[in-house]
This record gives structure tokens, C-alpha cells and sequence, in this order.
């Protein structure tokens, strides 16, 4: 009961909070502990910790549940960040990597070689959202254009461009980190902290 009124959340771990709302009365079990007039000994552990809390620390419900948000705040901020530093990362290895940078080269030049004669022919450069095609496009004898690609390096000796996702490790973890996930996660944290304005 102390460490609730101090607001002390060294003392009040999540875990602990989270016990304490589930344990918390409900307005109407404040208002009946608090006004029953008999012997406070005859009442039952819960009834007297109820007691004791309506007594000791006003508003213990609003206490706990922003004490709690923060907790959930503070855990989600550490999430986001982790997530935005590996995505950071990645955008750093993908800016450094001159195999990245010339493998790509090599989609784009075989993209204008089969695209040549049409509109499409010369272009300077392609939408990153066309690289899984290499995998599903195929060719007569059922080769896909990324297969042909990496044989095609592979007979130019320059096999290391085949490997070029070693240069960026990070690029695995950063492209599972979606966009739409941080979105949500920051709603629900304005909704949280608009619910719990609201109440005090």
C-alpha cells in the first residue's frame, strides 16, 4: 500500500501491478468496504486490504492503471527502439554494401535486356518491389530469372555478388519489422494515454 501511494514503480513491478488491478475492488466494493460501521477486525483479508487501500491511497485504481500504462509504455518504447535500431542498421548495410549495389545493377541491366524493343527498355532503375518476380518468372525449361542471374555472375567470376546478402545482415530482421505493426503499437499507446487523461 505504501509503494502504490508513493507511486513507486521500482517497488511495483508490471507483473505486480498487473495482480494488484486484477485484485483491486471495483468501485462498488470500495464503497461497501468503506462504509461498513462494524468491528474492522471482522472483516476478511480481502475486505480489510480493501479497506485499507480506499483509506490509505486515494484514487488507488487510477494509481495502478498508470502506473501499469507506464510500465507498458516503457516496454513498448524499448521495443520500438530495438526494432527502429536494426531497421537503421540494415539501411546502413545496404548503403555500404558495393556488392549489393552491383548486383543489383546486373537485375536491372538483365531487366532492360528482356524489356528491350518496348518502353520499358531503358530504364535507370526499378521498383524493389519487382525483385520477387526473379524468383517466380520462368523460362522454358523451367529456370527461374533468378537462377539464370546467379549462373550468369557465376560464369562472369563474379560469384561473391551472389552472396550478397552477407553484407547486410541485418536486412532479414529489419524487412520482418512492418511499418503497420509501429503504427498500432503507437495507437494503442495514444489510446492508452488518452483513457488514462480521461480518468484522472
Amino acid at each position: 500500500v505504501d509503494a502504490l501511494l508513493r507511486c513507486d514503480a521500482a517497488a511495483l513491478p508490471p507483473a505486480k501491478l498487473e495482480l494488484l488491478l486484477r485484485a483491486a475492488p471495483s468501485d462498488a466494493e470500495a464503497e461497501a468496504v468503506a462504509a461498513y460501521a462494524g468491528d474492522v477486525r471482522g472483516l476478511g483479508r480481502v475486505a480489510a486490504f480493501y479497506r485499507s487501500l480506499g483509506e490509505r491511497v486515494p484514487d488507488a485504481r487510477a494509481r495502478l492503471e498508470g502506473l501499469a500504462f507506464a510500465a507498458r509504455v516503457d516496454a513498448a518504447a524499448a521495443a520500438l527502439d530495438a526494432a527502429f535500431r536494426v531497421v537503421a542498421s540494415a539501411c546502413e548495410q545496404v548503403a555500404r554494401s558495393e556488392k549489393l549495389a552491383r548486383l543489383l545493377e546486373h537485375v536491372l541491366a538483365l531487366g532492360n535486356r528482356l524489356n528491350g524493343g518496348t518502353p520499358r527498355g531503358g530504364a535507370r532503375g526499378f521498383a524493389l518491389e519487382a525483385l520477387p518476380k526473379l524468383g517466380a518468372v520462368r523460362g522454358a525449361k523451367g529456370e527461374s530469372l533468378l537462377h539464370f542471374l546467379a549462373d550468369h555472375l557465376r560464369a562472369r567470376g563474379e560469384d561473391a555478388l551472389v552472396d550478397a546478402a552477407d553484407d547486410v545482415p541485418d536486412l532479414a530482421a529489419a524487412a520482418s519489422a512492418g511499418a503497420a505493426t509501429w503504427r498500432a503499437d503507437v495507437a494503442g499507446l495514444a489510446r492508452g494515454a488518452a483513457d488514462l487523461e480521461a480518468t484522472v
